[in-house]
């Protein structure tokens, strides 16, 4: 044999041990199907939809885990080597559309249960994802571009009026923050962003006051910034501002949305009305009497005489708020003077081992006649402490002219018509 021939069959043996080429073929993931575009394949996990050569009727299957599952995404796909019953995604074609072929995301597989907690399933919550309040979006406020500006960015969400309605706003961005720089050089200042709930505008309410700059905790700011100018306002951050702030990034920004928070009860002031007639006399007492169609007790001048009532505390009273009396009273002459009106109360709770007394908490109300006879007068409010009050207490009130105050100097009986006593009331457990 020649060496020609040995040389041709060397390289027909070796062709022979060689692979044949493994085709690859170019495509566009996902199908439009049902409405919709679809490139994961519901029903064979792992597998996606690929148009070969972006026509609609040469669908494959093929197993992908290379690329990011988005629709149109132009691939490369071949035969896959290890199961030829199947084709796999082997990458991304670049040549479709050079250095633009649709995103630039890796691909990343379905891993979204190891960063869920569910404990209905054991499986899931393994690396549980913490999230801060600067990445829960709704009316978050964040600085305006990548480098920051002099206005910010509020975010859109829903919230929910006064009025009962429900409003969309935010997706917008700020006037000016920078107009409240601080004047000294060592001080920093605060202003709020806030969002006007008729309208759904956010608006900057900035502070006058100015604090050393060294601070910059968000429990060392917080006092520093405005209250909302309104209760239903809702606050949204607060900007902390030094001398040379030139745009607002995310070092000035503290976020002060009230995620959890107790809805406010609303209060309405409530009278309750005690007339003369319904005092129990004292010892030394008024004496009972009349000026038209008005019953009237009448307190003179020259003896300190007593009348008492029992109050107790109403069952819509707002815990912790003043309760207010004032008299209703006429004088019985022209004269001019002025009447000590007093009263002194006591508070006691019921089933709490607390005894009946006498009352230990005094208050005055001076009043000035004005020189016309059985004219209706009323006095100014004094208080019973709301702070001394817990609800179902009952209340004793002594009350009396003391004719032995040097004010008083009116020198003819004064004739109480009745005495009111204001007080804040909450609707308990009720729709409102």
């Amino acid at each position: 044999m020649t060496g020609i021939q040995r040389f041709d069959n060397a390289m027909r043996q070796r062709s022979q041990r060689q692979p044949k080429k493994n085709p690859i073929f170019s495509g566009y993931l996902g199908i439009h199907t049902g409405g919709e575009d679809v490139v994961k394949i519901p029903s064979r996990l792992g597998f996606v939809w690929v148009r070969l050569r972006n026509v609609n009727n040469e669908v494959i299957q093929a197993f992908n885990e290379d690329v990011s599952p988005i629709m149109n995404l132009p691939v490369r796909v071949e035969r896959d080597l290890s199961s030829p019953t199947r084709y796999k995604v082997i990458g991304r074609d670049i040549d479709v559309y050079g250095s633009n072929w649709g995103t630039a995301s890796p691909y990343i597989g379905p891993h979204a249960g190891q960063h869920s907690f569910n404990k209905a399933d054991t499986s899931t919550g393994g690396d549980i994802v913490w999230i801060y309040p600067d990445q829960f979006l709704p009316l978050l406020v964040t600085p305006s571009g990548s480098a920051g500006s002099n206005s910010v960015i509020v975010f859109p969400g829903v919230y929910h009026h006064g009025d009962g309605t429900y409003h969309y706003a935010g997706n917008t961005g700020t006037s000016s923050v920078l107009g409240n720089l601080p004047t000294g050089a060592a001080n920093a200042r605060m202003s709020l962003i806030y969002l006007d709930t008729p309208s759904g505008n956010p608006k900057i309410l900035a502070n006058t006051d100015e604090f050393s700059n060294a601070l910059t905790g968000t429990a060392q700011v917080l006092q520093y910034i405005p209250a909302v100018p309104y209760d239903n306002d809702i606050a949204l951050a607060g900007v902390r501002l030094v001398t040379g702030t030139s745009v607002i990034g995310w070092n000035n920004l503290y976020d002060i949305r009230e995620h959890v928070h107790k809805r406010p009860v609303p209060e309405v002031k409530k009278y309750l009305t005690i007339p003369a007639g319904s005092f129990r006399l004292g010892t030394s007492a008024p004496d009972r009497g009349t000026q038209g169609t008005f019953a009237t007790l009448l307190f003179a001048n020259n003896v300190t005489e007593e009348a008492y009532y029992n109050l107790h505390i109403p069952k819509d009273w707002a815990t912790g708020t003043n309760m207010e009396l004032a008299v209703y009273w006429t004088p019985t002459d022209g004269t001019s003077g002025t009447v000590a009106w007093e009263f002194d109360w006591e508070a006691v709770a019921s089933e709490a081992n607390e005894v009946l007394g006498a009352g230990s908490t005094h208050v005055d109300i001076h009043d000035h006649t004005q020189r016309l006879d059985n004219e209706l007068l009323e006095t100014p409010y004094g208080v019973i402490a709301g702070a001394s009050l817990s609800p179902d207490d009952t209340v004793g009130i002594k009350f009396y002219r003391d004719h032995d105050d040097a004010s008083d100097n009116y020198g003819a009986d004064a004739a109480l018509i009745h005495v009111e006593i204001e007080y804040y009331s909450v609707l308990r457990g009720e729709k409102y």
